[in-house]
């Protein structure tokens, strides 16, 4: 029963969520099976990180200065894409951008700190830590299992060079929220 409660938990949680949506925008630049592979790379390793929290390690740096970062880095990757849109002729749309690697840190970067992480961290102080780390990273694949299917829609009706802008905008805006929102939910907590 435990299994199930994390998988819907999960599931239920990463529905429309910036993983999702940055998964189908993946998926329509890079291929289903790419976005799927480094998701599934991606999802255990956060998953286990998030149950390894959850049951007792601690973090290495405090969480508004980890929320900082992380904007930070996702800003730099918007503007990194930004100004690469143009595909070099002769190329094919698979870039070093687009590794199954790369696929993976970005989704596991997307992942951190996020409210499923939190939430398969909660998860894991109450069920086995095994059963909680495949039942997240189970819920997190069905959905993006759903965003692949939805990149198939979005790549017929776009190009490449506008999902690429709207991946890269996208990464831009949720940097720059994850700073703002670090300053507003951790307001007087800063390492000294």
């Amino acid at each position: 029963m435990s299994l199930i409660t994390c998988f819907v938990t999960i599931f239920l949680a990463e529905l429309g969520d910036k993983t999702q949506i940055l998964s189908v925008i993946v998926a329509a630049r890079y291929g289903s099976g790419k976005m799927l592979l480094g998701a599934l790379i991606g999802a255990a390793a956060v998953s286990l990180v998030s149950v390894l929290l959850g049951v007792g390690f601690s973090t290495f740096l405090p969480a508004k200065l980890f929320q900082v970062c992380s904007g930070l880095l996702f800003f730099s990757l918007g503007v990194k894409w930004l100004l690469h849109t143009a595909e070099p002729k002769g190329s094919s749309s698979y870039s070093g951008d687009g590794t199954v690697l790369g696929i993976a840190m970005g989704f596991f970067l997307a992942e951190l700190g996020d409210k499923t992480m939190l939430a398969s961290a909660s998860m894991a102080g109450r069920f086995a830590p095994h059963v909680v780390w495949l039942g997240t990273v189970a819920g997190l694949m069905a959905s993006e299992m759903l965003a692949a299917g939805l990149s198939r829609m979005l790549g017929e009706v776009t190009g490449p060079i506008i999902i690429k802008c709207l991946g890269a905008t996208l990464f831009i805006v949720l940097g720059l929220f994850a700073v703002v929102t670090a300053f507003v939910t951790y307001p007087y907590v800063w390492p000294h």
